[in-house]
C-alpha cells in the first residue's frame, strides 16, 4: 500500500491548494444541490445519477437518487469500475461517457458553490491559486497523494488534475 494514500484534507502552498478525501472542494462532499428540481447530496450522487440516465438505467438512477449520505451516495458507485469492470451502470460505454463525463461535473460542481454560499466563500479564499485533487485518479487527480513529495510540483504530475482545472473556472465564474 503506498504510504501517502491515507492523507486527506487541504493544504495551501503560495501556488497550489491541494486536496484529497471527502473535503469541501471534493466532488463527494455533502452539502444540497437541486437541479432541475431534483435534490442531491453531493455533485457525485447527481454525476452518477446523470450517468445512469444517460445510458437508460432507470432502476440504477432511482438506487442513487435514494441514496443517503451515509456518508456519501458514491459508495454504490464502484470508482474503481474502469479498472477492475465492475460498473454497476447497465449499457455503459466508456467512449460514450467520455463525452458528457466533465460537462456534468462542471455543471454539478458549479451548481455546488453557486447554491451555498459557505462553500462559495471557501472556494473564492482560495484565490489565484491552482486548486489541485492532489489524489491517483488517472483523469480527475494529478496520479499522486496529497502527501506525496512531488503532489506539490507540476512536473512531476502524472495526470490531468481535470477536477482541479474544473475548480479553477468554476471560481472565476462565481466571483
Amino acid at each position: 500500500m503506498n504510504k501517502y494514500q491515507q492523507k486527506r484534507g487541504v493544504e495551501f502552498t503560495p501556488e497550489l491548494v491541494l486536496f484529497a478525501g471527502t473535503v469541501w472542494c471534493s466532488s463527494y462532499y455533502q452539502c444540497d444541490l437541486l437541479i432541475d428540481n431534483i435534490h442531491y447530496t453531493s455533485v457525485t450522487q447527481f454525476v452518477m445519477s446523470e450517468q445512469a440516465r444517460l445510458f437508460g438505467d432507470q432502476p440504477r438512477r432511482e438506487e442513487l437518487l435514494s441514496a443517503s449520505y451515509d456518508p456519501a451516495p458514491h459508495r454504490a458507485f464502484d470508482h474503481k469500475a474502469p479498472k477492475t469492470g465492475k460498473r454497476r451502470v447497465n449499457n455503459f460505454s466508456q467512449e460514450e461517457w467520455d463525452k458528457h463525463k466533465e460537462r456534468l461535473m462542471w455543471r454539478g460542481t458549479y451548481e455546488k458553490f453557486h447554491q451555498n454560499p459557505p462553500l462559495k466563500a471557501r472556494i473564492l479564499q482560495t484565490g489565484c491559486r491552482t486548486i489541485v485533487e492532489a489524489t491517483e485518479d488517472p483523469v480527475w487527480g494529478i496520479g499522486i497523494s496529497l502527501g506525496h513529495p512531488d503532489a506539490g510540483n507540476v512536473k512531476k504530475w502524472r495526470a490531468e488534475n481535470v477536477m482541479g482545472r474544473l475548480l479553477g473556472r468554476v471560481r472565476d465564474l462565481v466571483r
